[in-house]
Parts: structure tokens; C-alpha cells; sequence
């Protein structure tokens, strides 16, 4: 599991997994502030609008944390997929992200280090990446800020402004690389069905 030294500047920053509306409303318009910033880094599938994202994280149950300084988001990161052992308790997942442009270049590195004890004392085992393939700011900072493996590039994995995309499949721990196969391949065969379902509405 990856591990990290926490700094005099990551100290400043606070997790929280109960951001209030304002705080959400905050971050949500910053990182929508440039659109094409997100062209590469969600997919098709990724909420257009704060009500849907809120709902979505509220139906699913996706574990959900914000970073804060001084009261003031610089990014949020979230799981979605989840796993969970045999008694039910989860156990990891797959992680999305975002931090604020404005934020990157001096919290960026203090980000990572306190992402990944969010993760720790949490109580995760499993994490996993998928980042599209042409998003190199975002496989850099997976890579090197959050320490995880590069597992293998996935060809035709999801839609991205409406074409079919390869991503870099990344995991938290090493010999985890089976598992994250079977998790990509999970998740790739459910967004080729939703495609086909798409293509048939469309022509009907």
C-alpha cells in the first residue's frame, strides 16, 4: 500500500466527508469554470449539474471527502464501484477527483499526501484508477502523487465527448493487478451495453 510523509503544507489542509451545500456549490463551480479542462477528465457519464451529482452520490452511497483550507475547496475526490468483503463491509472502489486549477500548483502535491491518509485510516484495501488515456496531468499526478501502479492501457473503455476511448488502468497496491483487470472488464462490458442501449433509442 502506498504511503506518504505528511508536510508543513498538507498540515494545513482539511478532510471532510460532510462538505455543507456551500462548500459543494463552491467547488462545483470552480471546476466547471472551464469546461474543456474537463473534456478529458470525466466521462460521458459524469453529472452535468450539482443536483444530479449530489443524487448520485446520495443513491449510491459513494463514499465522498473534500479538502479544504480555511474553509475555501481546493478539490474533492470520491469512490464509486465499490467492493466489499463478505460481511459487507467495503473494503475500496474506484476513484474520481478533481482539484480546482487554481489549487494544483502549490496544494497539488499536499493533496495527494493527505488523499491517500484519508484512504488509510479509512480502512481501504483496494483502489483503482482509470484515466483517460490522453489526460497526462491526471496519470502524472496518479502515478506520482498517489503512488499507484500502472496496471495496463484498456482499449475502448468509455465514451469521452461521444468517442470511444482508451484509459490507463492504475492500482494502489501491486498485487492487486488482477483485480483491477476484472474490475475494468466489469465496468467496460456495462458501458459498451449502455452504448448499444444509446445507439437503439437513438434510432428508434
Amino acid at each position: 500500500m502506498a504511503t506518504s510523509i505528511l508536510t508543513p503544507l498538507s498540515s494545513i489542509l482539511t478532510v471532510t466527508d460532510t462538505p455543507t451545500l456551500g462548500h459543494m456549490m463552491a467547488w462545483w463551480e470552480a471546476m466547471w469554470a472551464d469546461p474543456t479542462d474537463l473534456q478529458t477528465a470525466f466521462a460521458d457519464g459524469f453529472p452535468r449539474e450539482l443536483d444530479d451529482f449530489l443524487a448520485l452520490l446520495r443513491d449510491t452511497d459513494r463514499p465522498f471527502w473534500m479538502c479544504l483550507k480555511d474553509q475555501e475547496p481546493l478539490g474533492a475526490f470520491w469512490l464509486h464501484d465499490l467492493l466489499h468483503d463478505e460481511t459487507g463491509s467495503l473494503r475500496g472502489g474506484w476513484i474520481g477527483g478533481h482539484i480546482i486549477q487554481a489549487a494544483r500548483r502549490p496544494y497539488g502535491w499536499a493533496l495527494s499526501e493527505v488523499t491517500l491518509k484519508t484512504l488509510r485510516t479509512t480502512g481501504l484495501a483496494h483502489v483503482f484508477a482509470a484515466v483517460n488515456i490522453h489526460n497526462r496531468r491526471s496519470q502524472a499526478y496518479v502515478r506520482r502523487g498517489l503512488s499507484f501502479i500502472r496496471v495496463t492501457d484498456y482499449k475502448n473503455f468509455t465514451l469521452f465527448s461521444g468517442q470511444v476511448t482508451d484509459v490507463v488502468i492504475y492500482s494502489w497496491r501491486r498485487d492487486d493487478y488482477q483485480l483491477a483487470l476484472a474490475g475494468a472488464r466489469k465496468r467496460a462490458t456495462r458501458n459498451m451495453a449502455s452504448w448499444c442501449e444509446r445507439a437503439m433509442a437513438e434510432r428508434s
